[in-house]
């Protein structure tokens, strides 16, 4: 009997909800698919809500400008665009300005996307409205705020952008938590999923061992070279899987 891709793709993406970004990226360095310095934004793209849990979803790129006015496309617009991406989508936002000279994103269109089951938004550009986008725990990713949203307009959609130095195409599967945003490649996501738990244990298990009241420095180094052992049966395991 075959899979339901569809079935599978909604369970690796509820599975990568369960882990922080960081043990995700621990993850995708043991398959060796990009330089571990690769495939996620820096710090200048930063949570606006870190207390809310991961976010994971498609990207639907779009770049936008906001220093002159002019035809642009219209929130209207691109949600008619979105069926070019699965669900869940993550709003990705590059802006033609740095640093950028208003918001693209507030309590209005934040609201449109959950409605429409966005699972978050993701831009270098800057945001506003940010008590109201709280109370809907709508996971957002920004520079930067400014109250006034300027002459704002998308000017583009669905092409690769680049966004806290990092390449984002339509598609792309992005995860992201308090501690930034990943893009998890979609050959090894569903493998990815499934190793996240062996790893988060692996930790866990280090953790107690380290922090154990009697716990001496030789403990220590034995607690290490233990969980050493373990990420290594870990890349086994991907490697039996894969």
């Amino acid at each position: 009997m075959t899979s339901d891709p569809r079935a599978d793709l909604t369970a690796t993406i509820q599975q990568l909800r369960l882990f922080d970004t960081p043990t995700v990226l621990n993850v995708i360095e043991l398959f060796d698919v990009r330089p571990h310095h690769h495939g996620y934004l820096n710090g200048s793209v930063r949570a606006l809500f870190p207390e809310l849990p991961p976010m994971v979803g498609f990207a639907f790129t779009a770049t936008y400008t906001a220093t002159s006015p002019g035809e642009g496309i219209t929130l209207g617009e691109m949600i008619e665009a979105f069926p070019t991406v699965p669900e869940p989508r993550v709003i990705v936002y590059q802006s033609l300005e740095s640093p950028p000279a208003a918001a693209i994103f507030g309590d209005i269109s934040c609201a449109f996307f959950k409605k429409l089951g966005c699972a978050g938004l993701v831009t270098d550009g800057a945001g506003r409205d940010l008590a109201l986008i709280r109370t809907m725990a709508f996971p957002c990713f920004a520079s930067s705020v400014i109250a006034s949203h300027g002459y704002a307009r998308a000017t583009a959609v669905n092409l690769p952008v680049s966004v806290g130095g990092q390449e984002i195409r339509p598609g792309d599967l992005l995860h992201g938590d308090a501690n930034g945003v990943a893009v998890i490649p979609h050959d090894v996501a569903l493998e990815v999923a499934r190793a996240c738990g062996p790893m988060q244990r692996a930790e866990a298990a280090l953790l107690r061992k380290v922090n154990a009241p009697s716990a001496t420095m030789v403990d220590i180094s034995r607690a290490h070279r233990e969980f050493l052992a373990d990420v290594a049966e870990v890349r086994r395991t991907i490697g039996r899987h894969a």
